[in-house]
């Protein structure tokens, strides 16, 4: 008997077996439209080395499609407004106060911080770059980000471009629960040794680049999608919509 290609098939074996039993405790708990206790769920899966470490938001019945235009403020107002106004920080500074100079700058050009809001903030070398990404209907929109650049703290420019989002159609799309979102990450991440924590959950508009022609329509789409960050703030995003 081949000993070695035997263990891999049990480890196999075990790990399937593992996730299928996180599956089946849990979905005790969860029906279509949502879990009724959220405090029994989130026991199930701790027992099974899941921690929750955050809230779980409440569920959205349904959401539309987003159609996605970019814009980005021409290089004319962009030098206008570097000219009027001082936005330079301490190249050493924080990223609160990058943040809150990149703020400025883009209220400067007219953004509206209910409209958009600051991401993370990039740093190499001496180039500082803050990003900023949009909003609709208060959802988050991930798609290309606009980065605000700083150079040495002083802000040079603007790289990438801002998404607008308004509905693809009148039609809109089922929302799963956060709960099930959780049951299908668990399902895709698989289960390990060490216990995975959960930092965030929250539904957003998602353009999901992977995989596809920039030339294609999808680029310009956001769909209602689940962002999970969980770990070493790794990120995993889970569709939303499975009609």
């Amino acid at each position: 008997m081949d000993w070695s290609k035997a263990k891999s098939v049990m480890i196999v074996a075990l790990l399937l077996t593992n996730i299928f039993l996180i599956y089946a405790c849990v979905q005790k708990y969860y029906d279509k439209s949502a879990v009724a206790d959220s405090s029994s769920f989130i026991s199930a899966l701790s027992k099974h080395g899941i921690e929750i470490k955050t809230d779980i938001p409440e569920t959205k019945d349904r959401l539309p499609i987003l159609s996605l235009s970019y814009t980005k403020p021409g290089k004319a107002k962009i030098k206008e407004i570097l000219r009027k106004s001082d936005f330079k920080v301490a190249p050493r500074a924080s990223e609160k106060v990058y943040k809150r100079a990149a703020d400025k700058f883009m209220e400067e050009l007219g953004f509206s911080m209910t409209d958009i809001f600051s991401g993370e903030v990039k740093a190499n070398g001496k180039v500082v770059k803050v990003a900023y990404l949009s909003t609709y209907e208060g959802y988050s929109i991930y798609a290309e980000p606009l980065y605000v650049v700083f150079k040495n703290g002083k802000i040079v420019g603007l790289e990438g471009k801002t998404a607008i989002g308004f509905p693809a159609s009148k039609r809109q799309v089922s929302v799963i629960s956060p709960e099930k979102a959780l049951l299908i990450f668990m399902s895709e991440e698989g289960k390990t040794s060490q216990t995975t924590e959960i930092k965030s959950i929250e539904l957003v508009f998602w353009v999901n680049n992977e995989n596809v022609d920039e030339d294609e329509l999808v680029l310009d789409t956001a769909f209602p999608a689940w962002r999970i960050i969980y770990g070493d703030s790794k990120v995993r995003y889970i569709e939303a919509n499975r009609e």
